[in-house]
């Protein structure tokens, strides 16, 4: 169980708490839960149509010369419900851009692989770290990288281009 089923839990315990207590607003907390999830679904679409959008704007930029320009997401750090979903997203949106046209070189995609927040089962992020291996194995992207070794030999690290 993640932190995100553990506060689902806790709000769906509190949301009965509350029901026992005041039985007549039953109308009132389903027609929350509804709407919550309505929401959800709603801010998932959003976010996914903000991912395809980036991509498509960075891929039709033209620099001098008729090149795209060099772009690197990185992504692979956030464990908030926003931030997972955002990786999520992006990851998605590449997976299905693939599917649909074939690989784009840009923009490159980078994921950071750290203890304690993706590269274990009981990592919070292990999901998308999974799920980036998924799409890493279809369409070679994202890259890995791991900060440690970055800020253990420079004392600080970055997504860098190559």
């Amino acid at each position: 169980m993640d932190i995100q089923e553990c506060e689902e839990v806790d709000a769906e315990t509190k949301l009965k708490d509350y029901a026992n207590i005041h039985p007549e607003d039953n109308d009132i907390i389903e027609n929350f839960k509804r709407e919550n999830k309505i929401a959800i679904r709603k801010t998932e679409r959003e976010v996914y149509r903000a991912c395809k959008l980036l991509g498509y704007q960075i891929n039709t930029l033209q620099v001098r010369g008729e090149s795209s320009p060099f772009t690197t997401i990185g992504y692979g750090n956030a464990t908030t419900w926003e931030g997972r979903l955002l990786q999520m997203k992006i990851l998605e949106e590449r997976l299905d851009e693939y599917q649909r046209s074939g690989v784009s070189e840009f923009p490159k995609h980078m994921m950071a692989c750290r203890e304690g927040i993706n590269l274990n089962p009981e990592d919070p992020n292990y999901d998308i770290f999974k799920f980036a291996n998924k799409v890493s194995a279809t369409t070679i992207y994202p890259d890995y990288i791991f900060p440690e070794n970055q800020e253990e030999h420079t004392g600080g690290s970055a997504f860098y281009m190559g």
